[in-house]
């Protein structure tokens, strides 16, 4: 999943690290119009860089039928809103350990959930030899399932933390 860059999107300014968990629960909790749109904002963000990614690099990878492609969105579709509203909630928690836990568990979970809608409903051996996903044709469904899942989800999370990185350079 996409990690959203919440103080950008909440205030659009570079803060320094010690007071930008202050602001963005000021911010957050302010008022509930300015609270709506900022978590719309952030949830269509973080499911935009997610769906883009994932879909691309599936495609890449050897996903290339509308079947497959709508399969890897509607994952996102279950999986994207409940990580991000998690990891929201985890940035007012004081402390960078909680919130570094709150993350990994909360990406694990939807590895393990797209890994196991993968591995029951993607026809693994349709795929083309040529492709890195055909290339694994020998391999345990299950396994390249997770793998195809691990992988999508580490290159959504990078593409959220190099859109985070090019954000705070404006």
């Amino acid at each position: 999943m996409c990690r959203v860059p919440v103080w950008v999107v909440c205030c659009g300014t570079e803060l320094k690290h010690r007071d930008r968990h202050d602001i963005i629960v000021k911010d957050f909790w302010s008022s509930n119009k300015k609270r709506g749109m900022m978590l719309f904002q952030i949830f269509a963000l973080s499911l935009l860089v997610t769906v883009v990614t994932e879909c691309t690099l599936a495609y890449l990878l050897g996903l290339r039928n509308r079947k497959d492609q709508c399969l890897v969105l509607l994952v996102n579709l279950l999986t994207n809103p409940a990580v991000v509203y998690v990891n929201l909630l985890a940035v007012m928690l004081p402390g960078v350990s909680a919130r570094t836990v709150t993350l990994v568990l909360t990406e694990s979970a939807a590895v393990m959930t797209e890994g196991h809608i993968y591995a029951r409903k993607l026809d693994w051996e349709s795929l083309p030899s040529g492709t890195a996903a055909g290339i694994m044709a020998g391999w345990s469904p299950v396994i390249r399932a997770f793998l195809f899942s691990v992988l999508l989800n580490a290159a959504s999370y990078g593409a959220g933390e190099l859109i985070e990185m090019l954000l705070r350079r404006m």
